[in-house]
């Protein structure tokens, strides 16, 4: 009787035991999800950002329960419009819904250009170690609006109206053109420097001058004016959180050069004393580093970053010990107490 039965195949070693216990089995394997409009990204995108799906649906319409009334839109759109979102590692899925949702809302019928997406990410970033966040507010619709209709936005132009927009100085409605734009923010830019030279000039206390660091030249923002031309040549908002200077734990910025051109601006902020700081930090506070971008508000690379903390470190040495200056950067008000800045 033994000899009437069918042999029982042996699974071969080396393969996947999965698939040899659904040989066993008669069974045939499970085939891929299809998707009917070219949307297997989204579900490797999903996969990636461990996102559970009901089990209940197919793929594909569970993820289009997740984008509601934009899933339209992601469709029509593909790929391309969302990979700065796709390639940010702090960023997820909901972020990915967020901004679709925000993008119907607006009006929009397809994503706009991938590069005026991660111009905003960018900017969104208010210091080197905080999150980012996807634009889904009204001014971000509307400057992505404005800006598309060009055939072609030069970066710095972007920022320059960005900050303009961002400022609140004026309204701006969907009917604006962009070269009048971005004329209206190059003369608002010009009076901000106008208001700089006519003014009294008030300086800022530093602990030190320009000092040469590690193949850098670092040199103190000692005036509204110096902060205006650093924010003009590296298209950033330093001179639009001037007012940082006189808080309570007010905040120094420097310009950071190689050879003499402008490579970052580094922006150093003041703790107050506290009985949790050590040392003579307790009783005449700490500087520590708060931010430091190249142009654009692009980050620096790690060891540059290194080579800022370190400077960062010497900087609040010198300011409760003023005599490990070094000459080339003493100053004459070094004389006077600590708590003069």
């Amino acid at each position: 009787m033994a000899d009437d039965l069918d042999p029982i195949p042996i699974p071969v070693l080396g393969r996947d035991p999965a698939t040899c216990v659904m040989e066993l089995l008669h069974l045939e394997p499970e085939p891929p999800p299809t998707y009917t409009s070219n949307m297997a990204w989204l579900h490797r995108y999903a996969t990636h950002c461990r996102l559970v799906l009901d089990p209940s649906l197919q793929p594909e319409q569970a993820l289009r329960q997740c984008f509601g009334s934009s899933w339209k839109l992601l469709c029509r759109s593909g790929r391309d419009p969302f990979l700065p979102i796709l390639r940010n590692r702090q960023l997820s899925f909901q972020d990915l819904v967020v901004y679709a949702k925000a993008l119907l809302d607006s009006g929009w019928q397809q994503a706009p250009d991938p590069r005026l997406l991660e111009q905003l990410i960018q900017q969104s970033y208010e210091y080197f170690d905080s999150g980012p966040t996807v634009p889904a507010a009204r001014k971000d619709m509307l400057l992505m609006r404005l800006a598309g209709r060009q055939s072609r936005v030069l970066q710095r132009d972007f920022l320059l109206v960005t900050r303009w927009l961002f400022s609140g100085v004026s309204r701006v409605t969907g009917k604006e053109q962009w070269s009048g734009l971005l004329r209206r923010a190059k003369a608002w830019s010009d009076r901000l420097r106008a208001q700089e030279e006519t003014a009294t000039v008030q300086t800022w206390h530093f602990f030190c001058r320009e000092v040469p660091w590690r193949g850098y030249e670092i040199s103190p923002l000692a005036d509204g004016l110096a902060l205006w031309e650093e924010g003009h040549e590296m298209s950033n908002c330093v001179y639009d959180i001037r007012r940082t200077c006189h808080h309570p734990w007010p905040s120094r910025f420097f310009s950071v050069r190689k050879q003499g051109r402008r490579v970052a601006t580094l922006e150093l902020v003041h703790e107050p004393a506290d009985e949790h700081l050590k040392g003579t930090d307790r009783i005449y506070g700490r500087w520590g580093l708060q931010d430091c971008r190249l142009s654009r508000n692009r980050f620096v690379d790690a060891e540059m970053m290194k080579s800022m903390k370190v400077f960062a470190w010497q900087y609040n040495l010198w300011s409760q010990r003023p005599s490990r200056q070094i000459a080339c950067v003493r100053l004459e008000e070094d004389a006077k107490p600590v708590q003069a800045f």
